[in-house]
């Protein structure tokens, strides 16, 4: 409030006195308040003050705008990116490691890390390079020994990085989801969200999959420190892997594939594409790997496109029905990042054939979010993705049974399975979860949106999207007639 007050009151000197404020050279704030911001008067008046001595109302006008603003309208120091030096602990944890904290109202666990700083350093040398280091979790008043590494992609590149956190010794961290029966858990990502200033797409989406049917990993919420220093708001992410698989009830034994994107290589089984480049091989016994995909593969690409072929060869062992579930999902939740990527395949033979589920991944550019960055945006009417916006997903709609299948289904979904009220309701109670942890999250990395704003813009998209979805479900009837 009193930076805003100082800014505020710089700007009545500079309009009343005409004095050499525009020398106080600052970017405009998030609230808008700059000083000079017609570039013709900022020099007018600059050059006005070297002329002439400013009027003693100047002085304690200064001082009153630096003891209210704290030189509010200056540009803001950069967030801090190297944690304090890691406190002597003993043993333990401090006696308040890892206890509920944060602003009154908050509901979010603390975790709490710890680590020396020549190993944070050696984490951020490379942060392209999958290096782990030695760094203890206090967690429920209790020390847990962990390896932490870097997370993700591009967010390895951002001041707010996301981490991996492995446990090394026996047991494991106290299940942080309340969503398992009480169980514990041997690896959790704390994804920092980015690119997401409301923290709690990936969670919407995931939320929007399962009420449609299906498995996707659990996300919550908790407040960070590193070395008790605030580090922020983060979303405990469930990892996909064999615990993941037995936890989620899957079938043992089979083959985990994790959909990636290289280039201009993309995992949507076109034609000529390298498997081994698209899919990672994920399970601990690889023996046999990319056999039942590159059979799969050759399913896609070897039977007629009709529908009596697709439902007998394809259908038994790569659910089409579940397909097209997925094409909908992406399309309802703008999820641009998963349209040929950011996916699992994973494959459990039973009956005397193969039987493939899809379980979704990463998901935070989605409902609007840009991949271009924080600053940016797609509008509701953007990127319909209508069509799949892959090889698999056009092949698909080319069968007309499939493709009026395929509307009447989302039809189906934006009516009764996903209609806008209840995804409303799954949001506020994300957003209400993230609330006002979000808050502090933002001051300490200098969002530019308040967590209002933030979780408006969600709605926002929520509330149109599916308007401009059922225009163009209508260019698809058309194309069966």
């Amino acid at each position: 409030m009193w930076s805003r007050a100082g800014c505020w009151l710089t700007r009545i000197f500079h309009q009343l006195f005409g004095a050499s404020l525009a020398l106080v050279e600052s970017p405009a704030k998030p609230n808008g308040c700059t000083i000079g911001s017609r570039g013709g008067e900022r020099s007018r008046l600059g050059a006005r003050s070297r002329r002439r001595k400013p009027p003693a109302v100047f002085i304690p006008g200064i001082a009153l705008w630096m003891v209210l603003g704290g030189l509010g309208c200056a540009q803001e120091a950069a967030p801090e990116t190297r944690p304090p030096a890691k406190p002597t602990l003993g043993t333990g944890c401090p006696p308040n490691g890892g206890q509920a904290r944060g602003p009154i109202g908050s509901r979010l666990p603390a975790w709490d890390l710890y680590l020396e700083l020549d190993a944070w350093d050696a984490l951020h040398e490379d942060v392209h390079a999958d290096l782990g280091v030695a760094a203890a979790l206090c967690v429920e008043r209790r020390r847990v020994p962990i390896t932490l590494e870097l997370q993700g992609a591009s967010t390895r590149t951002r001041p707010k990085k996301s981490f991996d956190v492995k446990v090394t010794s026996p047991g494991g961290l106290p299940e942080p989801f309340g969503r398992m029966n009480g169980g514990s858990l041997r690896r959790v990502l704390l994804k920092a969200m980015y690119s997401d200033q409301s923290l709690v797409r990936e969670a919407l989406a995931f939320e929007l999959w399962r009420l449609m049917g299906y498995e996707a990993p659990v996300v919550d919420f908790v407040s960070v420190s590193i070395n008790g220093a605030y580090w922020g708001l983060y979303a405990t992410v469930e990892p996909v892997g064999r615990d993941y698989l037995r936890r989620h009830g899957y079938r043992p034994g089979g083959h985990l594939y994790k959909a990636v994107r290289r280039g201009k290589h993309q995992a949507d089984f076109a034609p000529r594409r390298k498997l081994e480049r698209v899919f990672e091989h994920k399970t601990d016994d690889q023996s046999g790997g990319y056999e039942d995909l590159a059979a799969l593969v050759m399913r896609m690409h070897e039977t007629p496109l009709s529908q009596e072929a697709w439902e007998r060869e394809i259908d038994p062992v790569f659910s089409l029905a579940m397909y097209m579930d997925r094409m909908i999902w992406v399309s309802l939740t703008q999820n641009t990042d998963a349209v040929a990527q950011n996916f699992f395949l994973y494959n459990a033979p039973h009956d005397g054939h193969d039987h493939w589920s899809i379980i979704p991944w990463d998901s935070n550019i989605a409902f609007g979010a840009s991949r271009r960055g924080i600053g940016h945006t797609s509008m509701p009417a953007e990127l319909l993705l209508i069509d799949g916006r892959n090889w698999f997903g056009d092949r698909l709609l080319q069968v007309d049974a499939f493709r009026k299948a395929y509307v009447e289904r989302f039809r189906n979904v934006l009516a009764a399975v996903l209609p806008t009220e209840l995804v409303e309701s799954v949001h506020h109670e994300l957003a209400s979860r993230v609330e006002p942890e979000l808050s502090r999250d933002r001051r300490r990395w200098q969002r530019p949106l308040s967590s209002r704003e933030a979780q408006q813009a969600v709605l926002d998209f929520v509330h149109q999207r599916p308007g401009h979805l059922r225009e163009a479900l209508q260019e698809l009837v058309r194309g069966t007639d």
